[in-house]
C-alpha cells in the first residue's frame, strides 16, 4: 500500500507554507524583527552560499548580522519562487534569479521556529 499523507500531514504541510509566505516577505521586505521573530535563540545559521564560513549561532548574532551597515540580503536576486518541499520539520525553498540560477534555501524547525538554515546555488 503507497505511503499517503494523512490530515496530520497536510495540516503539517500547510503550516510550513503558510511559514513560508511570512519568512519570504520577511527577507525581501529585509523586515529584521519579523525574521528574528521567525527563529530559535539558539539555532545553526549560515547566511551565504560560501560552504566554509562560519554560521551564526544565536539569534542575538543574526539581528547583530543583519543589522550590520555592509550586510547583502542573500536571495536579493533571486525573485522568482519555484518552489517548497516540506517534510517533517523542514522546508526547502527553492528560488530562481534572471540568469536561470537556482537558490535553494533548507530550513529546519524545533519548537515551530527556525533551528538551522543553509542556502545552496547552482548555476546553469
Amino acid at each position: 500500500m503507497p505511503d499517503v499523507p494523512g490530515p496530520q500531514q497536510c495540516w503539517r504541510n500547510l503550516s510550513l507554507l503558510g511559514f513560508a509566505t511570512r519568512w519570504i516577505y520577511a527577507w525581501r521586505s529585509g523586515d529584521i524583527e519579523s525574521i528574528s521573530s521567525l527563529v530559535g535563540e539558539d539555532i545553526e545559521f549560515h547566511l551565504g552560499v560560501e560552504q566554509n564560513s562560519e554560521p551564526l549561532r544565536s539569534s542575538a548574532e543574526l539581528v547583530s548580522a543583519l543589522k550590520h551597515p555592509d550586510f547583502r540580503w542573500d536571495l536579493s536576486e533571486a525573485i522568482h519562487l519555484k518552489g517548497l518541499i516540506t517534510g517533517d520539520n523542514m522546508l526547502v525553498i527553492d528560488y530562481r534569479d534572471e540568469a536561470g540560477t537556482s537558490f535553494t534555501e533548507s530550513l529546519e524547525f524545533l519548537d515551530g521556529r527556525v533551528c538551522w538554515r543553509r542556502i545552496g546555488i547552482d548555476a546553469p
